[in-house]
């Protein structure tokens, strides 16, 4: 059974994620291997870093994106934690999925001019930006690139639909018992342990 609490940061049990050097390079990032194809060679990677823009951060509560913005680049989390939202036509905030480091957030615009929705730090967060008008390009010059944003998306529609699975479960505590399997999963999957974790968001939120 996982270890739920609420905590102003996040602590994800794993030794190999520690405080990641905002200004370290794909290749020397501790999350490569999560946002990015494994093993590509120094020539790809230097690319790549060329590309992406590693340096971005944002605080607590501060947007990564808003909706209605020009789409301008999938955003990947490297420390911290995030959540998309929209609005509904009664004007209440509603919560579409929570993100952690090693994830990409972004893809539901991926076919849009606009963002569709909002992107909030849950904590102090860094990510890095890969353009939208460079995604076409490195695609088709690294073709391993290009098959991981494909396993990169079928992972967000995964998501997507135990999320609406998780949203039909008749009870409360069915729903929150449905939220934290899948989040012990992604924490596996990415990872982290999946038994014992701290949770960025409010139980309200959850």
């Amino acid at each position: 059974m996982a270890v739920m609490t609420t905590t102003k940061n996040t602590e994800f049990v794993n030794n190999k994620i520690n405080l990641i050097d905002l200004k370290s390079s794909c290749s020397t990032c501790s999350l490569n291997q999560l946002c990015l194809p494994r093993g590509l060679n120094k020539e790809n990677l230097e690319k790549l870093d060329y590309i992406i823009k590693n340096s971005a951060r944002v605080k607590k509560g501060n947007l990564l994106y808003r909706a209605n913005d020009n789409f301008k680049s999938l955003c990947a989390i490297r420390s911290g934690s995030a959540k998309v939202t929209v609005i509904d036509k009664n004007g209440e905030e509603r919560i579409l999925g929570f993100y952690f480091p090693g994830e990409v957030i972004g893809f539901e615009t991926i076919n849009k001019q606009k963002y569709t929705c909002c992107a909030i730090a849950l904590e102090a967060l860094s990510y890095c930006q890969l353009p939208i008008e460079k995604i076409d390009e490195i695609c088709q010059e690294i073709p391993e690139f290009r098959d991981h944003m494909f396993q990169l998306l079928s992972k967000e529609i995964s998501n997507e639909h135990e999320l609406l699975l998780m949203l039909n479960k008749k009870s409360a505590e069915e729903k929150l018992a449905a939220f934290l399997i899948n989040l012990s999963t992604r924490f596996r999957r990415l990872g982290y342990s999946s038994k014992k974790y701290n949770l960025p968001m409010s139980r309200q939120e959850i």
